[in-house]
C-alpha cells in the first residue's frame, strides 16, 4: 500500500506536498489508469451505514452525495473515505480488465486479457509487486487466457458471480482445473465466495488457497442477509 502511494505521489508530482488532490484524482485519472472505470454520486440513503462501495466486477465506486461534498470541502474524513476506495480498487482490480464473459465476443475477450497483461507489467516497472488475476471463459478461451502469465508462481482468481448458477460454476471450475494443469501455481489467492462447490477435491494439488471475501458478501453478512 506504501509503495503504491509513494508511486502515485511521485508520478503525479505530490510527493512532497501534504494535501493530495482526492476529487481530481478520481475524476481524472483513475478512468486513464484504468479504462472503464467510473464513478457513482448516490443519494445518501442508498448504500445504509456505508460511507462508500467499490464494485470490482462493475469497475465502480460508489460515492453517498455528502460524502463527495465534505470530500470537495476538505473535509479529512471524507477524502480518507475516498482514497480508501480508491486503495481498495488499485488492489483488487489488476484483473478488472480480464472478462471473459461467455457472451462477451472473442475480440473483446483477448482485448481484455491483453490489456490486463500491458497493466500488470506496467505497474512492475514502477516497482510494485503484482499478482496476475486469471480469467477465462467457455474452453475456446483457453488458447490465449493463460498466455503470458507465471508458472509456478503466486496467481488471483474471482469467483464472483460464479456459484449462483449451474453453467457458471461449471465454467469456473473447468478453467480452475486447467489453470492448475497449465500454471501449476504454489499459491492462488481467491476473492470471493468460498464454496465446496466450486473447489472440490483441490487436496490431489499442492498448492495453496488464500481467501478473501467479496465486500458484497461482507456487507451482506451486517445486514443479516
Amino acid at each position: 500500500m506504501r509503495t503504491i502511494a509513494a508511486w502515485i505521489r511521485n508520478s503525479i508530482g505530490y510527493d512532497k506536498k501534504p494535501c493530495f488532490p482526492v476529487i481530481q484524482f478520481l475524476e481524472y485519472a483513475m478512468p486513464i489508469l484504468f479504462p472503464g472505470f467510473n464513478y457513482e454520486i448516490v443519494e445518501d440513503n442508498e448504500l445504509g451505514n456505508k460511507e462508500g462501495l467499490t464494485i470490482l466486477f462493475e469497475n465502480l465506486i460508489k460515492i453517498p452525495e455528502r460524502v463527495y461534498k465534505d470530500a470537495v470541502a476538505g473535509k479529512g474524513r471524507a477524502r480518507f473515505t475516498i482514497l480508501h476506495e480508491i486503495a481498495y480498487y488499485f488492489l483488487l482490480s489488476e484483473g478488472n480488465v480480464t472478462y471473459c464473459y461467455a457472451e462477451c465476443p472473442i475480440y473483446k475477450q483477448i482485448e481484455n486479457i491483453s490489456k490486463s497483461r500491458e497493466l500488470s507489467f506496467w505497474f512492475s516497472k514502477q516497482g510494485i509487486n503484482v499478482i496476475p488475476n486469471v480469467r477465462w471463459g467457455l474452453k475456446e478461451t483457453y488458447n490465449w487466457c493463460f498466455d503470458g502469465l507465471p508458472k509456478k508462481s503466486t496467481v488471483a482468481v474471482s469467483t464472483l458471480g460464479c456459484s449462483s448458477e449451474k453453467a457458471s460454476r461449471r465454467m469456473f471450475m473447468d478453467g480452475f482445473f486447467e489453470m492448475l494443469q497449465r500454471l501449476n501455481p504454489k499459491t492462488i489467492v481467491i476473492y470471493g465466495t468460498k464454496s465446496e462447490k466450486l473447489f472440490p477435491a483441490l487436496f490431489v494439488y499442492n498448492t495453496k488457497l488464500i481467501f478473501f471475501e467479496s465486500q458484497y458478501t461482507i456487507s451482506h453478512y451486517k445486514e443479516g442477509l
